[in-house]
């Protein structure tokens, strides 16, 4: 992985974790205007929590966990083992072309296979064909190179 993908994803982590620990602040708010029989407040606190997004989508964190374990297991290459939602392509795509990411292995095995293959390519990633990624993988007390089978897939390369 490139410095430029490494200080993406870790930008991403440092601003989830303000977000989450924001989050975890407002909800001891919330747990001590409880305690207080306050239930006006804690109406307006739901009310004031409702207009709080996440700063990023499922697509996004599916993009930032990929990323993670990809680096945990020293593949080398980007692994995502994880089925997309339809909603989450675009997300997914768009995180990984903002990393500078521009090939990746999809080894998912999951019935929706065949339709996330559909949609990468609908998002301008080249299915480049079938190949082994080597893995370490910890088991019963040791590291070991294992392959897993997956689809490389490459972004178009723009004319």
């Amino acid at each position: 992985m490139t410095e430029q993908t490494k200080a993406y994803f870790q930008r991403m982590y440092e601003e989830a974790c303000r977000f989450h620990q924001a989050q975890d602040e407002r909800k001891k708010e919330k747990e001590a205007l409880e305690a207080a029989d306050n239930w006006d407040a804690v109406s307006a606190w739901w009310e004031r929590e409702k207009q709080i997004q996440n700063p990023y989508t499922q697509g996004q964190y599916k993009a930032y966990w990929a990323f993670r374990n990809s680096a945990e297991i020293e593949s080398g290459d980007l692994e995502m083992n994880d089925f997309l939602w339809e909603r989450d392509v675009k997300d997914f795509s768009d995180t990984l072309k903002a990393a500078g990411i521009t090939t990746f292995v999809l080894t998912n095995q999951s019935t929706a296979l065949m339709e996330n293959i559909h949609q990468l390519e609908g998002e301008g990633w080249n299915l480049l064909g079938t190949c082994k990624l080597p893995v370490k993988e910890f088991r019963y007390g040791s590291d070991r190179i294992v392959d897993h089978l997956g689809l490389r897939f490459e972004i178009e390369k723009e004319a």
